[in-house]
């Protein structure tokens, strides 16, 4: 009985290190994809790991058009995939094996990876219509350069400013921050606005201060529109030198920034004409930071994920 129990033990401590390694490497691989598709490259790539069987499928986007595979002969794009295929699928296998040698990962010891590498199918006319709605020609956001000052000291640096307590404008209207938050109730309605992201970026001699609020305002209906602000130190005061809003009316919108990578994710409602209620779809706008500002380097429309 004992050694049952000891044997059990044994068991879930391999299984359960293999998930943890597992989780690991599928954000790493996540992490990859992301910045790929911030680089402007393939946002459609997959790589999927089958934590029980081991088996790693990679879905990559076809690496021709139609009019190339007609340009160099109809065996060619066939032909490349399966040179890609030769060098892929090895090296994969031979870098999650390493991987789970590495981390001494029984699990994947004992039942190796498998690597299969497949190509996304392409229907041209379909494809067509998808980038239609998946890139709109115009993502619903407004980028500007206000190049306002503010009424703040900054002896610590711009990433030293209290910006929790502190003012805070839309371009329209000027609020009072205690804690991060500003509430203001009046008869026919109320009002308020929320810190939803604080970060620095490339804290030091060239760093920049990024601030997201959400402002929220209610009569009838209630409206939300959420900006992210980005600041940089003149004369020993912070100044406004680039700002996103966008519509944040509808589930799964906001900013999230990978201090890492360097890149911005501001997901904002469509403007597709969509009842006010029911919002359809959010643009997912992808900015690289670039020095002095952020840069777009992709985007696409999804659908609003349940609330």
């Amino acid at each position: 009985m004992k050694i049952k129990t000891i044997l059990i033990v044994i068991g879930t401590t391999i299984l359960v290190w293999h998930l943890v390694v597992w989780m690991s490497i599928t954000k790493e691989f996540n992490e990859a994809i992301e910045a790929q598709c911030a680089a402007g490259q393939s946002c459609t790539d997959t790589i999927k790991v089958n934590p029980v069987t081991d088996n790693v499928t990679i879905t990559i986007s076809s690496p021709l058009k139609t009019p190339s595979t007609q340009e160099f002969g109809a065996n060619f794009a066939s032909g490349l995939m399966a040179g890609i295929k030769l060098v892929v699928e090895p090296l994969t296998e031979r870098k999650l094996n390493k991987a789970s040698r590495n981390y001494f990962d029984v699990y994947a010891i004992v039942l190796p990876y498998n690597a299969t590498l497949e190509l996304g199918e392409r229907n041209e006319t379909q494809a067509s219509d998808a980038e239609n709605v998946a890139r709109p020609i115009v993502p619903a956001v407004t980028v500007s350069k206000p190049n306002r000052v503010l009424e703040l000291a900054a002896s610590n640096g711009v990433c030293g400013v209290d910006y929790l307590n502190a003012l805070v404008s839309d371009g329209e209207d000027t609020v009072s921050l205690k804690a991060g938050k500003y509430e203001k109730h009046e008869q026919l309605g109320q009002s308020s606005v929320e810190v939803k992201l604080l970060s620095c970026i490339n804290r030091g001699v060239a760093e920049h201060a990024l601030l997201a609020t959400n402002w929220v305002s209610c009569g009838g209906s209630c409206n939300s529109h959420e900006i992210v602000q980005v600041f940089e130190l003149r004369d020993a005061h912070p100044v406004l030198v680039q700002q996103i809003d966008f519509d944040s009316d509808a589930s799964g919108t906001g900013a999230t920034f990978d201090d890492r990578l360097l890149t911005l994710k501001v997901s904002g409602r469509s403007n597709e004409e969509s009842p006010h209620c029911c919002p359809k779809s959010l643009d997912v706008i992808t900015y690289r930071w670039e020095g002095q500002q952020f840069v777009q380097r992709g985007y696409r429309r999804i659908g609003v994920p349940p609330s």
